[in-house]
């Protein structure tokens, strides 16, 4: 389990990502970003991606798997088909 430091590293770096993300789309678009919807960006991806490892995780264990595989994030994503597009267009030939 990972401790209060290194989830609030985690934190931090999705914090930072988020807003270097979001400066881009204000260069290339005429929209601007607030403090406060960064930060809620931020956080929403920060929960979603705790969410999406414990599902990986429960994916393949169910597959009585130890090791996640891209088959477990096509699962993960197999509600929505833009990101299931993008992961085959990412997935080297088997």
């Amino acid at each position: 389990m990972a401790s209060v430091e290194e989830d609030e590293k985690f934190n931090q770096v999705i914090h930072y990502t988020t807003g270097k993300i979001c400066k881009k789309i204000e260069k290339e678009t005429e929209i601007i970003f607030s403090k406060e919807s960064i930060a809620m960006i931020a956080d929403l991806a920060s929960r979603q991606s705790v969410l999406f490892a414990h599902d990986l995780e429960l994916f393949a264990k169910h597959a009585k798997r130890k090791r996640v595989t891209a088959d477990d994030l096509f699962l993960l994503t197999r509600k929505t088909p833009s990101l299931c597009r993008h992961l085959a267009e990412l997935k080297p030939d088997s």
